[in-house]
This record gives structure tokens, sequence and C-alpha cells, in this order.
């Protein structure tokens, strides 16, 4: 099989283009979770950006930010049936965070040099299926029977009903872990190191994009009582709101980033290099990756004194939402 770089899909088949295997042949040299991956030195507004075809920055954005406009906004229906301040606060941020999810599938992109052919179908419902099949297939040399198929399913089935709260984070370490339970079985007891890196950086990377994605779009209520109540101890958390489920993850993945830039963990990556905080951005929610001036409305929002009238807080929370 041969390809051009400026035709990659075209040097696979119909087969292997449903199976998603063209988006596991690019990537970098780096890893992803605590084997693989190491922090970039470089802070992304300054990063050189290495565009094919005279591409700017903004086209490259602006092609997946079209994605999502022109789609109708129920945005003051929604905050006016709130019950409590929590719940106006965080729907009104899970609102404007996916207003703008086709610039953030942009923006994480270029962060973590995902090829275009992966973000065109990185919120497609059957995304994960596609890249842990294409893995096995592709890079495993593993032919997907009807057992693996139904593994995979029920994998990514619990991986979007997220019964235990999960971040994304955590929620893609379970996808490495099944992928190097496969590679084991194939390779031997030291298959998984055998995985090429930036393969699994690119198959782990996508999957967090699409799970963060799923996160933002959710609006029913959870219904994980037990859950839920075995973990009210962050502050601000209700069970009996529409937006519980989007703001918890919210908040649990700002303390995980906090706490590991506050006391990162002392592992040994395998190339033998140690740098801290080398997972604090993966751990971020995804307003990490929204325009600076979002991320403005967003600290706004949670500023926002829950003593308040309920109504005032509504009020306040529709003026950031449409602030210019």
């Amino acid at each position: 099989m041969s390809f051009g770089d400026s035709n990659l899909l075209g040097g696979f088949t119909e087969l292997e283009i449903a199976a998603g295997i063209p988006s596991l042949v690019d990537g970098t040299d780096r890893g992803y979770l605590e084997e693989y991956e190491e922090e970039i030195a470089v802070d992304w507004e300054k990063e050189s950006l290495n565009l094919t075809d005279a591409e700017s920055e903004i086209a490259f954005l602006s092609k997946y930010e079209k994605r999502r406009s022109g789609k109708p906004n129920d945005i003051v229906t929604e905050i006016t049936e709130c019950l409590t301040p929590e719940d106006a606060k965080y729907k009104t941020i899970q609102a404007i965070i996916s207003n703008e999810v086709g610039y953030i599938i942009g923006r994480f992109g270029r962060r973590e040099r995902i090829p275009h052919y992966c973000l065109d179908i990185v919120d497609d419902n059957d995304c994960l299926n596609k890249f842990i099949k294409g893995f096995l297939l592709k890079v495993l040399k593993l032919h997907p029977s009807s057992k693996i198929v139904q593994e995979i399913d029920l994998l990514v089935k619990n991986l979007k009903e997220n019964a235990e709260l999960e971040t994304p984070y955590e929620r893609v370490s379970r996808i490495q872990s099944y992928i190097h339970n496969k590679a084991r079985f194939v390779s031997g007891i030291n298959g998984h190191r055998k995985i090429p890196r930036n393969k699994i950086r690119l198959l782990l990377a996508t999957a967090r994009l699409h799970l963060s994605i799923l996160d933002v779009s959710k609006n029913k209520k959870h219904s994980l009582y037990k859950i839920c109540e075995s973990n009210s101890k962050m502050e601000g958390s209700k069970i009996d709101t529409p937006s519980f489920y989007f703001g918890y993850l919210f908040k649990k993945s700002e303390m995980s980033a906090e706490l590991e830039l506050k006391y990162p963990k002392v592992i040994e990556p395998i190339n033998g290099k140690y740098r801290p905080h080398w997972s604090v951005r993966h751990r971020k929610n995804i307003s990490y990756y929204c325009k600076i001036e979002t991320r403005k409305k967003i600290e706004e929002l949670k500023k926002i004194d829950n003593t308040n009238n309920l109504l005032s807080i509504k009020v306040l929370c529709l003026g950031i939402y449409f602030w210019d």
C-alpha cells in the first residue's frame, strides 16, 4: 500500500476508511498517559503552526467552528427553568461552551497534532468504535472478531454512560488498558511496550476530545443518586438539576488539574526522563480550549454569589452569556 501526503485517505480501501484506520497513521513522537506523555514546553498561542496548503490558523479553526453555527439557541428558556443558582450558572457555562465546540475541535486538534480526517469525525456518535477497531486491525494486526466487537461496543457504551462520573482523562485510561491487554494477547507480556507511541497518542487524544464534547452535550439528569451523594462533598453539587452531570465533571476536572499542578505524580516515563506537571493540561476541562473571551465569561459566571436572589442570578447569567 502506498500513498502520498497530499491525499492520505486515497491509499486506503473503503473497508479501512470505514474502520477509521486513516486516523491512525499520523501523529507525533509523543505519548499520552503515564508511560507516554511529556509536557510541551511552549505556549499554544506562540507555537509554530506548520500549516499545510497555506492554510491560516483562522481558516483552520473556522472550518470546524462553522459546523456548529446557525443552531437554534434556547438559552433564555433553559436558564428561566433552572431551579438553583448552581444550575443556572453551569447551564450557562455549558451553553457557551457548546456554542464553541467547532472552535474547540480546531484548537484541540492544533494543540494535540490531530490530523484533519480525525477531527472531521470526532463528534460522530460512532467515533470511538471506529478508532478502537481500526487500531486493533491496523496497529496490532488483530482482526476484530464478533467477540472483540462486542467487547468494544460494551466498553464504548460504558464510557458514554459514565456511571462512575469519571472525567474524560480518567475514561481514556480505560481505553489504554484495553489496548494494552490486546497487545499483550498478541505479542506476549511486554506486547504493550511495542505499540508505536505516535499511534496510541493519537487514539487516546482523539478519544479524550470525543468524550469531552459528549459531556458538554448532555442535558438530562444523571439519576445516579448513590454515586452523587457519595461525592456530594464537592461544593455546590446538586443531584436534582439537569446541569449536575456537566457541572460536576467540570469542577472535578478543575480540581484534578490543580492537584496535579501542586502535587505532581512522581513517575518514570518510558524514555527515562521525568517532567513534573506533564498531565495538567490533559486533566483540565474542555473550556481550556475555548476562546479567551469565552474563558473570561466562564470565570465571571463562577464568581457569581450563590446567596443572591435566584432571579437576579439568572439575569446575571444571561447578561454574561450575551456579552459581545
